[in-house]
């Protein structure tokens, strides 16, 4: 069964679909090999440190992303993207083309909030799988392993009776 969720793009709902599971798994793919582009954005961060968890969000990460797709491809593949994503009358035919050219022209930040959305919808908690991707990557050696956390451990008040 495809599962639907409804958001908020700029002041427009839009109800997102997931993408069946062939095409998810091509987009993963797809994804998958830009995801240099994600660590480029947060590479000199150890995992395991305070200013990991406060400094890595969406945002670095579609910055990295962006910073390391083919200017040729990219945009094409992004607007498939979201016409396979959006339901209808958002995803028919040359309207949709039309449609998402003036939607989005001067308001990538109401395409980035549905971008993200779309990957969250399908594929979960985008903060969750950049981590996992950065502890797997840290695994087979492709980024510097994390220091230490040097947090100082929390002074405990002193109950009173």
């Amino acid at each position: 069964m495809i599962e639907q969720i409804t958001i908020d793009v700029g002041g427009e709902a839009m109800t997102i679909t997931s993408l069946p599971a062939t095409k998810a798994l091509s987009v993963l793919a797809r994804l998958t090999k830009m995801a240099g582009g994600i660590f480029e954005g947060i590479k000199d961060i150890p995992s395991k440190s305070e200013e990991f968890a406060d400094t890595l969000h969406v945002g670095k990460m579609m910055e990295g992303l962006l910073g390391h797709l083919d200017p040729e491809t990219t945009p094409t593949f992004l607007r498939e993207l979201v016409r396979s994503s959006l339901k209808a009358p958002y995803n028919e035919g040359k309207a949709f083309d039309e449609w998402y050219e003036g939607r989005f022209s001067r308001r990538f930040d109401d395409l980035t909030v549905l971008l993200v959305a779309i990957f969250t919808h399908n594929y979960g908690d985008p903060v969750a799988w950049a981590k996992k991707a950065w502890a797997r990557a840290e695994e087979s050696g492709l980024v510097r392993p994390s220091a230490p956390s040097k947090k100082a451990p929390r002074k405990r008040k002193a109950r009173s009776s």
